[in-house]
């Protein structure tokens, strides 16, 4: 009786296993925008990340600092390449001598360079 029931168990599992429709991955194939081409005005490419109730926040950051960042990982996963830029606002009442940025693969033994380095439309040499 038990062999009798397992197996119209097992038979009725296959059946509706089979029958059941099967779902396929459809891959996005809409362009991604050119982030690096973006105006740095241009908060909307930002607005999809932003559920709707809060979207209209973008409008209240005119003169937010904004990175655009384009990056590839190479298939070894140890390399990456890759272009940032940065528009960054000074919001404080007194002028800046000195902006950082934390290179953090320098820390680990890794390798970053900083090239095309500009302040305010002029070319500068980073300290490392």
């Amino acid at each position: 009786m038990n062999k009798i029931i397992a197996s119209f168990l097992s038979l009725s599992l296959l059946i509706v296993s089979c029958a059941s429709p099967t779902l396929t991955a459809t891959p996005n194939l809409t362009e991604s925008p050119n982030l690096l081409q973006t105006p740095w005005e241009d908060r909307s490419i930002f607005k999809a990340g932003l559920v709707a109730s809060e979207q209209h926040v973008l409008n209240e950051f005119k003169g937010a600092s904004v990175y655009h960042l384009e990056f590839n990982i190479a298939e070894d996963i140890y390399h990456v390449t890759g272009t940032e830029e940065v528009r960054y606002t000074n919001n404080e009442s007194v002028s800046l001598n000195e902006i950082q940025f934390r290179l953090f693969p320098n820390i680990l033994g890794g390798e970053m360079q900083v090239t095309n380095l500009q302040v305010n439309g002029q070319s500068i040499t980073p300290k490392y």
